[in-house]
Parts: C-alpha cells; sequence; structure tokens
C-alpha cells in the first residue's frame, strides 16, 4: 500500500513538473513578436482634411484625405528580425466620393523611409533620441517622447513632433508635423499635419491641415475610452436610479417609523 502511494505521489510530482514546463513553453510562445509580420493589417480611417479660408489652394496630399474613407495595409513580406529592412504590403484605397476603391502593391524601406508607406511603418521599439529613419538623406526626425497613452488602452507609443520651414522672401510656410506610433509594432497610430502660409509682414494668408488614426488591426484591441459627453446619458440613468432608490428608502423608512408609533399607542 505505501509503494503504491509513493508512485501515486511521484506520478502527481512529474504530471506537475511537466504541465509547469509546459504552461512556461505556451506562456514564451504567446509573447507578442516585435515589429509586423507576414497577414498582419492595419487600418486607417478618421481622414480629416481642411484649409482656411475655405479659398485657398490646397497642397495634393490635403486633396488626397479629403477624398479618403479607409486605407488598409496587409504585410506580404516579413521583414525584420531578418536581414531585410524593407516592408512589402498590399494597400487598398476606399474613397468617400465616387472614385472606385483600388488595391496596389507598395512598400517602404524602414532605413531611409522611402515609399508608400512611409510614416506609417517605422522600426519598432525606438526611444527618445533615436533616429526614425537612420540613412535618410531628406529627413532627419528624430523621436521627441515616449509614453504609455491612455487614449490608446495604455500602450507603449513613441511620438514624433516636427516643425519644417520654406519658402521665399515673399512667402513663407511653416508646417507641423505630429506622429504617434506603436512601440511594439512601429506602426502609426495617428499622423496629423498643419501648414500655415505666412506672407512678408508676419500675416497669416493661409492655414491647413490633416489627420488620420489607425481603426483596426489584428495585433491589439483598440478601445477608446469613452469621454463625459459620451458617457452623459450613462451618468443620467445611474444618477435616477440612484435618487429614486433613495426615495425608496427615505418613504420605508418614514413609514417604518410611523407604524411604530401607532403600534407603541396601541399597547399603551
Amino acid at each position: 500500500m505505501r509503494k503504491i502511494t509513493r508512485y501515486l505521489v511521484s506520478l502527481i510530482l512529474v504530471s506537475q513538473i511537466l504541465a509547469m514546463a509546459l504552461s512556461s513553453t505556451l506562456k514564451v510562445a504567446a509573447q507578442p513578436y516585435k515589429g509586423v509580420g507576414v497577414g498582419d493589417y492595419f487600418t486607417y480611417g478618421k481622414f480629416s482634411s481642411w484649409v482656411d479660408p475655405t479659398t485657398a489652394p490646397k497642397f495634393q496630399e490635403w486633396k488626397l484625405f479629403e477624398n479618403m474613407s479607409l486605407a488598409n495595409f496587409t504585410i506580404v513580406t516579413n521583414p525584420l528580425p531578418t536581414s531585410q529592412d524593407e516592408i512589402i504590403f498590399s494597400q487598398k484605397l476606399v474613397f468617400s466620393n465616387a472614385t472606385p476603391s483600388r488595391t496596389i502593391s507598395g512598400g517602404v524601406d524602414l532605413l531611409t523611409g522611402v515609399g508608400q508607406g512611409y510614416l506609417f511603418f517605422v522600426y519598432a521599439g525606438l526611444n527618445k533620441g533615436e533616429r526614425i529613419y537612420p540613412q535618410s538623406q531628406n529627413y532627419t526626425y528624430t523621436v521627441n517622447a515616449t509614453r504609455k497613452d491612455p487614449y490608446w488602452g495604455g500602450r507603449d507609443t513613441f511620438i514624433l513632433n516636427q516643425t519644417a520651414v520654406w519658402g521665399n522672401q515673399s512667402m513663407v510656410f511653416v508646417q507641423s508635423t505630429i506622429v504617434q506610433w506603436d512601440k511594439l509594432t512601429g506602426a502609426a497610430l495617428r499622423i496629423v499635419g498643419e501648414t500655415d502660409g505666412i506672407a512678408e509682414g508676419g500675416n497669416f494668408i493661409m492655414r491647413g491641415g490633416m489627420g488620420v488614426e489607425l481603426i483596426a488591426t489584428n495585433r491589439f484591441p483598440i478601445e477608446h475610452p469613452a469621454g463625459f459627453g459620451e458617457m452623459l446619458p450613462f451618468y443620467i440613468v445611474i444618477a435616477i436610479i440612484l435618487v429614486v432608490a433613495l426615495i425608496v428608502v427615505i418613504v420605508r423608512a418614514s413609514s417604518g417609523a410611523s407604524t411604530k408609533k401607532k403600534w407603541k399607542r396601541l399597547k399603551e
């Protein structure tokens, strides 16, 4: 009997060790991978474009954003951690006007930024002070800040906040670009740009901009916290329930006190 007990105890211990090892292996396997991989998709929406005054001419990028509804990138070639530094994707563009949607092949070089995926994809895991596209000849952008952003579910992000100036003596353009990327994948979460046109003497003659935001991906859930305005109906319902409950409690308490007084009088 003792031998059987010892065998059972040993069997239980071995099974527990195997279970722990298997659990550890599964945890390692379940760890999210860095960068993007084949089959990953990133869908962008909330395209916006504006100019003030409305009669001012728009840059080509603004015109494109004005008519865009959705842009989906599906990765077809695996980049890092291999020696390849280029992301190849299939891009589907959906327009808000009568323009038919179309699908094109494209890519972006993570070293130089050359390609249709410029600013939409960069190296994952960048930190403050690191170059966005390390070997770019035209863009020497560096990461300005990193932070956990509650708007993106507390995800680790890194941010570019860049200002560029160009023009001549009679007209100067000041362009501000803000891009926020997901640190795990290196995919853009939002891109916002604004350009001010300043005439000689410092007078603004035009101001315009564009914006886009990630709305869906297979890599992580996108659930933005509701603002007070969106939650107001919920707060109102809760307030009504609390008020009704308080009234019921007060009425019952008053009714109970009255009954006790009547019973006391009857006893007397």
